[in-house]
């Protein structure tokens, strides 16, 4: 038995969409007129972001029916990219979609009440992500008592004049950055989970819960890195800011 949405879910959905394809490279029209001046077209789908059955693509075991019928497992999706995220359920997880639904409804959000120059200005605005490293002091490492460690909290702020959506840092593990898996509440909830890199490379990619919006910071795990020689205050994280590359 399918746990469908309701009308009323559907046409909520689709309102704080704008109207739109809540796919960032997409964002086309769902909506418009027919010929008959009493009908309008309409090429959206309330998408569920877990499967509405047990098989479907992203189910979700632990949801309860009302739980999986809620306007807070939907996003609104044209028919194309609707089939597509059934159809690629690795590359297209529960925290990708969230993600664009965050976006998108942010978009819909700014775009209320401005006219389409203004809207077409705002969607020009970039977001510029900048390394964030709080640094916590020196102590000795544990296994070269010689050799001091620099402790830091590592992160990604936003500087730029739009929100950063599913951010990603990436550095050369040459930079001698040690990051602890735990995370910053100790919880492996660091914001930026590990994912598959080029040899040397270290990467932590972006999901829902990493939209940071102008003027914020991601603040996302702890780490430490080595000093090139006792008491140094830089150590080798000069090397890791000259190499780090962030997408947005």
């Amino acid at each position: 038995m399918r746990d469908d949405f309701t009308e009323e879910v559907k046409r909520t959905l689709s309102n704080r969409a704008g109207s739109r394809c809540s796919n960032p490279d997409c964002f086309a029209s769902t909506s418009g007129p027919q010929d008959d001046p009493t009908k309008a077209v309409n090429v959206g789908v309330a998408a569920h972001i877990t499967a509405a059955a047990e098989g479907g693509p992203r189910y979700d075991s632990a949801l309860t029916s009302e739980e999986r019928r809620s306007i807070d497992n939907g996003i609104w999706l044209c028919q194309n990219c609707a089939h597509i995220i059934d159809s690629d359920v690795r590359r297209f997880s529960k925290e990708l979609l969230l993600a664009w639904k965050t976006i998108a409804e942010d978009r819909a959000r700014n775009s209320i009440g401005r006219t389409a120059a203004e809207s077409a200005v705002g969607e020009r605005l970039l977001p510029l992500l900048e390394l964030y490293l709080e640094p916590l002091g020196i102590v000795p490492y544990t296994y070269e008592p010689r050799m001091p460690v620099r402790s830091l909290v590592l992160g990604l702020k936003n500087v730029g004049s739009a929100s950063a959506k599913f951010p990603t840092i990436r550095y050369r593990q040459a930079s001698g950055l040690r990051v602890d898996d735990f995370g910053i509440d100790g919880n492996y909830h660091f914001g930026l989970p590990r994912s598959p890199s080029d040899s040397g490379w270290e990467t932590f990619r972006g999901g829902a819960n990493d939209v940071i919006h102008q003027g914020e910071t991601l603040k996302m795990t702890y780490a430490s890195s080595l000093c090139e020689r006792p008491h140094s205050p830089r150590g080798q994280v000069r090397e890791l800011t000259g190499q780090s590359s962030f997408s947005t």
